[in-house]
């Protein structure tokens, strides 16, 4: 109830719930709705396919667009693009979303072409500069758009520069990104490890369910992420690693499956420490719209590999009228409730 000058007002706050049903019971899914439910929708996830989607469906629709939303959302846009075939209708509107996108992102881009939170009149910031860059690339690549080296060389200037203001963890995946564009960045991730073997331990840190790893202070967990993956940089790019290096690779490791976390696990999995397609199914079903956008998009550019190597096909559902089946972004299904009162259960 919300007071105002002395008039009370009897307010119903709106609150968003994701539920999950496991597996049909005499042909029956019982939702447990309130009485007052709105807006219900059902999404059939019979794969790590299909949970994969409604992970690039969420992040595509997400309602804001500072410089990180957007590239949390061009990449999807990519990934789905270049899954499409050549004849598939859905083609032409992924393209021209990502188009849009490029644009928008452009737009925020300040002096220098670097980015900050917000665009052009905030303060330059390198990891969130080279995340853009790195979406951007991905865009391009699938729409065939080629840009001049120059470009892409200015996030080496950037590293060289202002790299050693960052987090150890976010300093790993500007390297990554680097790598993955095509960027020569063995020197600066064998300087990174020698420093990561020098650096205090810190204690694990108490994270909240939908906190970002990536977007967080140093912590434990941070710091066996980035050992994990500065060590797949350095043998990505030809490098040798210490051995005590190895060591504490090896011990990152260990907790990291022990106290697994939504990008621990995603990170694991695609350096092929973990169950395959279980695993993915695991993770992508704890992928909710809670979680900060770029831990998802970021775990997506990781599972996108090990998904498309398992082959996961999709099992038609159609479920009967009052049901309602809308089209998302992707392609998938989503069914729609559409009467104001709901029956208990759903079949």
């Amino acid at each position: 109830i919300l007071k105002l000058s002395g008039i009370k007002i009897d307010i119903k706050w709106a609150i968003r719930r994701v539920d999950r049903l496991i597996s049909p019971v005499n042909n029956q899914l019982t939702l447990s709705l309130p009485s007052d439910a709105s807006h219900v929708s059902l999404r059939w996830i019979d794969s790590s396919k299909a949970g994969f989607y409604r992970v690039m469906d969420n992040l595509i629709e997400q309602p804001y667009g500072c410089v990180e939303q957007t590239a949390s959302r061009m990449i999807p846009l990519a990934l789905v693009y270049q899954s499409l075939s050549a004849d598939d209708p859905r083609r032409s509107e992924i393209a021209r979303q990502l188009y849009t996108q490029r644009l928008r992102l452009a737009s925020m881009a300040g002096d220098e072409a670097k980015f900050g939170w917000w665009g052009r009149d905030m303060t330059a910031d390198p990891f969130l500069t080279t995340y853009a860059y790195y979406a951007d690339w991905r865009t391009a690549q699938v729409l065939g758009v080629s840009l001049p080296v120059d470009h892409w060389q200015r996030l080496l200037e950037i590293y060289s520069t202002d790299g050693a203001t960052q987090l150890f963890w976010q300093r790993a995946l500007m390297l990554d990104w680097m790598r993955q564009i095509g960027l020569p960045v063995g020197s600066m991730a064998s300087a990174l490890a020698a420093q990561l073997v020098n650096i205090p331990a810190v204690g694990q840190a108490r994270y909240g369910e939908y906190d970002s790893l990536i977007l967080n202070e140093n912590s434990g967990q941070t710091q066996d992420l980035a050992f994990l993956l500065t060590n797949r940089v350095l043998k990505a790019t030809g490098q040798s690693a210490s051995a005590e290096f190895a060591t504490k690779v090896s011990d990152a490791t260990a907790r990291l499956q022990t106290q697994p976390t939504l990008i621990g696990s995603a990170l694991l999995l695609s350096m092929g420490l973990g169950d395959g397609a279980k695993s993915a199914n695991m993770i992508l079903a704890q992928a909710s719209s809670e979680y900060a956008t770029i831990d998802r998009a970021v775990m997506l550019t990781w599972l996108d590999q090990s998904l498309a190597a398992s082959g996961a096909t999709d099992v038609p559902v159609v479920l009967p009228a009052p049901w309602v089946a809308q089209t998302t972004r992707t392609g998938g299904k989503v069914y729609q409730w559409p009467a104001t009162s709901f029956s208990k259960t759903a079949t």
